[in-house]
Order: C-alpha cells, then structure tokens, then sequence
C-alpha cells in the first residue's frame, strides 16, 4: 500500500505542475474537463463524452458535487464548459464541453502522453491488464460513500 501511496502522490505533483505550468489549471480542473470530454473515468464509470450532469459528473471523478461545482464555475469562466437546461425538462442541467475545451482536452492529452511515458506493465497487455484490475478493485473497495 505505501508503493500505491507513493505511486499516486509523485504521479499527482507532476501532474498538477505540468498542468499549472502549461495549460493554467489545476490537476483538479484538468482532471474533470478530460473527464467530462472522453465521457468516462478511465474505465470506473462511464458516460456520454463531452455532456454531463453534475451528479453524474461528480460520481465519474469521485469528488462530492460541492466541490465540483467551484471546478465547473472555474472552467465555465475560462470558456471551456458551459450549463445548458435540458429542453425537456428545465430542472436538469447539463455541463457541456466547448469547443475550446475540446482543444484544451486534445492538449491535455498530448501534453500527459509526453510528460506520462508508457511504463514497461503498461506496454504488456497482460501486465497492464493485472495493474489496472489491481488499482480499479483497490478503488471501488476503498472508496467511503457516501
């Protein structure tokens, strides 16, 4: 478990300083735009990409939906979300990408693929198979609901 601690608190700081550094987020406001973009959690839960509730969002980035609304407001003001009332029924909301977000998230990605190079378990299918079965089974089975 230390390693898992560890792994996830150097991947975390590298993460938020390339963030900070070159697209002026944080690994939070990155993480839920790439989120709420691909339309899933890296395989825990998944979604329709580019279009989300904020409940439903809040539950693919296991944050509460209180801290993800200051997230939202963030990301709405740097243009890349928007709130749009459900045609059908005007008490659901739906936070939507913009097309500037989309660029963002394209960046996001490149940019994580050069700072983030493949590790060896990730290059063999069945090693990276076992790690991500391992990392996801460690997060559901851990995670206080609440």
């Amino acid at each position: 478990m230390r390693l898992v601690a560890l792994a996830g608190h150097v991947t975390s700081q590298r993460f938020g300083r390339v963030m900070g550094r070159q697209h002026g987020l944080s690994s939070s406001g990155a993480a839920v735009l790439t989120v709420l973009g691909w339309g899933q959690g890296r395989g825990i839960d998944k979604g329709t990409p580019g279009r989300a509730t904020h409940a439903e969002l809040a539950r693919r980035v296991w944050l509460a939906p209180a801290t993800l609304t200051g997230i939202v407001d963030t990301l709405e003001k740097a243009g890349y979300v928007r709130r749009e009332r459900d045609e059908s029924d005007r008490r659901v909301v739906w936070l939507v990408v913009t097309e500037a977000g989309e660029e963002r998230i394209h960046a996001i990605g490149r940019d994580a693929r050069e700072v983030f190079r493949p590790t060896t378990a990730e290059c063999d299918p069945a090693q990276e198979k076992i790690v991500r079965e391992f990392l996801i089974d460690l997060i559901v089975n851990n995670y206080e609901k609440e």
